[in-house]
């Protein structure tokens, strides 16, 4: 479904609109199959979602196989920054949950004043689905600096909060107290959170740049999508906000496009893996822009894994005290993920595979 005004809407930076050859549009991802060498270093074309402007980037996996051609390049403009974003409304209601957060708070700050950083993402718990995708267990990010008007560390995020007149998903900027941030984990028991550090140099950058405003031209479309592509200007997460941030305070280029570029060439995407069987479904959910999610291939995201193992990070910090490998291996336990799900999965599975090769042999009409 196609938001509202999007196919009319165009973003200009500098009064300069983008050329129709530079947007990568959605579509251009359903490109046959073609083996291309090895591409050097651990980059994002070798996920098979290079940009297929780029000659020397041929994509490897094809098929975003439910796209229309008239899917938009790119996403609704949001409506533009007046100051700093808004302070996230509080929803401070249940106590025990508040011990959480408050205990989460006291600790980043107290990291970030013992360590001296000055400007880091930081990342909160999902609930336990999230480790069948993320080994950090975390789902939600943001970057936290010390606000030198208002006195205090605050975190910026983009923040899911609405539907457009056509139910599809539409997020802000907002700044967040911590104890607010992390009052919105998933998990409700285990108080964990994860502090990913930029080396001092980058730091400086990042602190300067947010001071300065520039973290606003990444929040390029009001167009939300929780498992948005790396490296399109259709829609964007939160993971993805802030590493495009990042990367434009440590390059000095706050041009979004410039980022994707890079972001094409330098980060390794996250792996979203859903039964086909589930994705119907799943689409469903109000943080997810349907015509964005394939039918059957992997889904490919910025997601808190991808940006614990980017290496602009140098320091990776977790509330727990444990790794990233230490952490999956004790989500993983039995019990702690819905076993019988993956069973009902593969036996969906099996009768979809039967039902595809009966079909073949018997040409019966598709029911999909």
């Amino acid at each position: 479904m196609i938001t509202t005004g999007v196919s009319a809407s165009r973003l200009n930076f500098g009064n300069k609109p983008i050329p129709p050859s530079k947007r990568l549009a959605v579509s251009q991802f359903a490109q046959p199959f073609a083996a291309q060498p090895a591409i050097q270093g651990d980059t994002f074309a070798r996920s098979g979602l290079a940009k297929s402007n780029h000659a020397t980037h041929t994509p490897k996996f094809g098929g975003f196989l439910e796209l229309l051609d008239e899917t938009p390049d790119i996403g609704a403009p949001p409506t533009p920054l007046q100051g700093e974003p808004p302070m996230e409304p509080p929803n401070r209601k249940k106590p025990e949950k508040m011990a959480i957060a408050q205990d989460l708070n006291d600790w980043l700050i107290k990291t970030l004043e013992q360590k001296k950083i000055k400007a880091a993402v930081v990342s909160c718990l999902g609930n336990k689905e999230v480790h069948q995708h993320d080994k950090t267990g975390m789902f939600h990010s943001g970057i936290v600096v010390f606000n030198e008007k208002d006195k205090q560390w605050q975190i910026y995020n983009l923040i899911h909060d609405q539907q457009d007149d056509e139910g599809e998903p539409v997020a802000h900027l907002y700044r967040s107290d911590p104890v607010d941030f992390f009052y919105g984990q998933r998990d409700p028991i285990r108080r964990d959170a994860l502090l990913l550090v930029p080396d001092p140099d980058v730091q400086e950058k990042l602190k300067k740049s947010m001071d300065e405003g520039h973290y606003k031209k990444m929040y390029f479309t009001r167009d939300y999508n929780l498992v948005t592509a790396p490296n399109t200007m259709r829609s964007l997460n939160c993971n993805k906000w802030a590493l495009m941030t990042l990367m434009a305070a440590q390059s000095g280029n706050h041009d979004p496009e410039a980022i994707l570029d890079r972001m094409t060439d330098e980060f390794t995407p996250g792996i979203i893996n859903v039964n086909p069987l589930i994705r119907p479904f799943a689409k469903q959910r109000p943080t997810i822009l349907k015509d964005e999610v394939p039918m059957w291939d992997n889904i490919y995201t910025v997601t808190v894994e991808s940006l614990h193992n980017h290496p602009l990070f140098k320091e990776k910090i977790f509330r727990s005290g444990k790794t990233m490998e230490e952490r999956h291996q004790e989500a993983m336990q039995p019990g702690l993920l819905p076993t019988a799900g993956y069973i009902a999965a593969g036996v969906g599975t099996a009768l979809l595979m039967g039902y595809l090769a009966h079909r073949r042999r018997r040409r019966l009409p598709a029911l999909f």
